[in-house]
């Protein structure tokens, strides 16, 4: 199977954040990352592996150091999962 993406532009104001990657009902633990103000390109993929899956997420903003997260994750059985990232803002 491909690797799938999911990729969009979002507007953040500066702050603290608490960012995760999920599959299904699995969240990793949050990470906490702050953030200064503006527009960012935020990706998220999950790329198939020999029984596992490699989930990425990044953040991207003009003139900045790239942002990145990720995990392997097992999903238990063949089926339907909602998979993605979240930033939780702290303020």
């Amino acid at each position: 199977m491909d690797t799938s993406c999911a990729t969009r532009s979002i507007t953040l104001a500066s702050g603290n954040y608490n960012w995760d990657v999920r599959i299904g009902g699995d969240v990793a633990a949050p990470r906490p990352i702050y953030l200064s103000a503006g527009t960012y390109t935020w990706k998220v993929c999950l790329q198939p592996q020999n029984g596992y899956y490699f989930q990425y997420t990044t953040l991207d903003k003009a003139g900045s150091e790239p942002a990145a997260s990720s995990r392997f994750v097992g999903v238990p059985s063949s089926g339907t999962y909602t998979w993605g990232s979240s930033l939780d803002p702290k303020f």
